[in-house]
């Protein structure tokens, strides 16, 4: 059974993936990542990106505070840890999920 790999990448140029609707490049919810996984039978694994390639388990999911982050490089993410930031942010406080290898091992 392929597994559901939460990523950034798209998954819809293999046939064997579910294809979900994007959600137009805003940030997904907690809800509509439930609503999806629903969908799904109860036994798939789910995935997601490993540190450069491939894909990795997923391990914890913690809460963390975040920012936005407006100057990105390519391979930065778009949020970073809220304490890396100085002087007036829009926090967020959001769930992170993290993977076996990823940058932000457990």
């Amino acid at each position: 059974m392929p597994a559901l790999v939460l990523s950034g990448m798209n998954p819809s140029i293999h046939p064997l993936f579910w294809i979900f609707e994007s959600t137009g490049g805003r940030t997904m919810t907690a809800e509509e990542l439930i609503e999806r996984l629903k969908t799904l039978p109860p036994e798939t694994p789910v995935l997601v990106e490993g540190y450069e390639t491939g894909f990795d388990d997923i391990v914890e999911i913690r809460q963390r505070q975040t920012v936005r982050y407006r100057q990105a490089q390519e391979w930065d993410g778009e949020y970073q840890s809220a304490d890396k930031f100085s002087g007036e942010q829009k926090v967020v406080s959001a769930a992170v999920i993290y993977g076996r290898r990823g940058a932000f091992r457990p």
